[in-house]
C-alpha cells in the first residue's frame, strides 16, 4: 500500500511539471503562464537622483553650468533669472539675458541689444559731482522688484514673491515736499522696476519697514532724493555707510536752491 500511495505521488509530479512544460514558458529555474512576464534577472531600474539646488549670479553662469529654461520648481530658480517674471529663468530664447531690458509697462517693441544694468527704466538722473558714491558689487546685493512707492521714502519690494515694505536710509522728507517728493520716486522707480538692494548695520527701521539704500543704473536713489532737493540728510540710526554723501547732496542742493532750499 505504501509503495502505491510513493508511486502514485511520484507519478502526478512528473505528470505536473510536464503540463507545466508544455504548457507554459521558462523562467529561470521553473515555468510560468504565456501570458505573465517573468522578472527573474530583470535589473532594477535605479532611482533618479535629485537634482541638487545651485544658486547662480546670472543667467550666463547658469548657461555656463548647461542649465536653461529653469522651471520655478527647479531648486536652481531665481527670480533674479527670470527677468520676464513667467516661471521660466534664463530661457534659451533670450528673454532673460544679462543685457536684457525687461520693461513690463513698455508696450514698445523689447530690445534684446539694451545694456541696462538692472533692465529697468532709467532713473531720474542727477549730477554728483565729487559726492557720488560708487555702487557696490550688484553680487553683494539682491535684485528686487518694486511693487508700490507708498510715499518720498516708503515702498514696497518684492523678491522670490514675497512683498517687504521698505525705508529709505538717511533721508526725510521735509513738511510741505511730501507730494514732489513722491512724484519724484514714482518716476524715478515705476512699478515693475528692478533695482538693487543694500543693507547696512541695522536692517530694520522702529516701523519694522526694511531699511534699504536703492541703487538703480548704477545710481544711489536715496542720494538723488536728497541732491533734488526733496528730502533731507539724517543719521538713519547706525546706518551710516553714505552719510557723508548725503550731506555733500544737501549742501549742492542747497547751494542751487532746489525743493526746500529754494528761496
Amino acid at each position: 500500500m505504501k509503495k502505491l500511495l510513493t508511486l502514485t505521488v511520484l507519478t502526478l509530479a512528473s505528470t505536473g511539471v510536464a503540463a507545466t512544460s508544455s504548457t507554459g514558458k521558462p523562467c529561470g529555474n521553473s515555468y510560468i503562464p504565456q501570458n505573465s512576464t517573468c522578472h527573474v534577472g530583470t535589473p532594477a531600474t535605479p532611482p533618479t537622483a535629485p537634482r541638487q539646488a545651485v544658486w547662480f549670479a546670472s543667467c550666463q553662469a547658469a548657461r555656463a553650468a548647461g542649465r536653461y529654461d529653469i522651471p520655478r520648481s527647479d531648486g536652481a530658480y531665481s527670480a533674479h533669472l527670470d527677468r520676464d517674471h513667467d516661471g521660466l529663468a534664463c530661457e534659451s530664447n533670450g528673454d532673460d539675458n544679462d543685457n536684457y531690458n525687461f520693461n513690463p509697462y513698455n508696450t514698445g517693441p523689447r530690445d534684446p541689444n539694451a545694456t541696462q544694468s538692472t533692465g529697468s527704466a532709467p532713473a531720474v538722473q542727477v549730477n554728483y559731482g565729487a559726492a557720488s558714491p560708487v555702487s557696490p558689487d550688484p553680487a553683494a546685493m539682491k535684485l528686487y522688484r518694486v511693487v508700490q512707492v507708498l510715499d518720498g521714502s516708503h515702498l514696497v519690494l518684492n523678491a522670490d514673491y514675497t512683498d517687504f515694505p521698505a525705508e529709505l536710509i538717511g533721508v526725510q522728507v521735509p513738511k510741505g515736499q511730501e507730494v514732489a517728493a513722491t512724484a519724484w520716486l514714482t518716476k524715478a522707480l515705476p512699478v515693475n522696476t528692478l533695482v538693487y538692494v543694500e543693507q547696512d548695520k541695522a536692517a530694520y527701521a522702529p516701523s519694522r519697514a526694511m531699511w534699504v539704500y536703492i541703487w538703480q543704473d548704477q545710481q544711489l536713489v536715496n542720494a538723488q532724493l536728497v541732491l533734488a532737493g526733496l528730502a533731507t540728510a539724517v543719521e538713519g540710526g547706525p546706518n551710516t555707510k553714505y552719510l557723508s554723501y548725503f550731506q555733500a547732496a544737501q549742501a549742492s542742493a542747497k547751494a542751487t536752491g532746489l525743493g526746500v532750499w529754494q528761496p
